[in-house]
């Protein structure tokens, strides 16, 4: 729409990783040691206190016993199952191997290539092609996760990120209404025995089966 600006969509393939957070589950990340606020955590002792994780030579996570002995690099096979880990200050925190799920993200760019922009990021089997409002200030798209479907809208910067609808089948197309004022949003979902065609209104009420 007004100002140039293209939409696209990248995914990126599930992967393991090494996930962190505080005692209570905030705060939940993938671990990254080229970050001072995670390289700060080390050494962690597990719960038990005699198993210890540390950086070795700055890069590589090591883990060993207490008393320095067995090190091996650090990975999901070596990993031992703790309910916590203590950094040295005694804080609590988790910390364990999970799958990341397949990453979709939507980016902005210029006319020309350029001003790449990250507005949306989900977790999900698929996402639809991503929709400008004819206005060009609002986005929408559908994250399929596989058991069901939601409908997501949000300013063409990312901000905003708001659920307007969810269904527990798959949507697979999605359009705007040409109209600039009270906008609608067309979509189709897969079921069973065929595809229903449905309407919103762009704040995700009164949803309408049309056929």
């Amino acid at each position: 729409p007004a100002g140039g600006s293209i939409l696209y969509v990248t995914k990126q393939d599930s992967y393991t990783y090494l996930k962190v957070s505080n005692y209570d589950g905030t705060r939940a990340r993938e671990l990254d040691i080229k970050k001072e606020e995670d390289r700060s955590l080390f050494p962690l002792w597990n719960a038990g206190e005699n198993k210890v994780i540390y950086l070795k030579d700055d890069k590589h996570l090591t883990i060993m016993n207490a008393n320095a002995t067995n090190p091996q690099k650090l990975s999901r096979k070596t990993i031992v199952p703790s309910s916590y880990w203590l950094t040295a200050d005694k804080k609590k925190v988790k910390l364990g191997y999970t799958e990341s799920g397949i990453i979709w993200r939507i980016f902005t760019m210029d006319e020309k290539g350029r001003k790449h922009k990250l507005i949306f990021r989900e977790v999900c089997e698929s996402i639809t092609q991503p929709k400008w409002s004819n206005d060009g200030k609002t986005v929408v798209t559908a994250a399929n996760y596989g058991m069901d479907s939601t409908i997501f809208r949000m300013d063409k910067d990312g901000a905003f990120k708001t659920k307007l609808y969810t269904t527990r089948h798959e949507i697979t197309e999605m359009e705007w209404s040409p109209a600039l004022t009270h906008a609608k949003i067309a979509f189709l979902v897969n079921k069973t025995r065929g595809q229903e065609l449905w309407v919103i209104n762009r704040d995700g009420s009164s949803p309408i089966r049309l056929y």
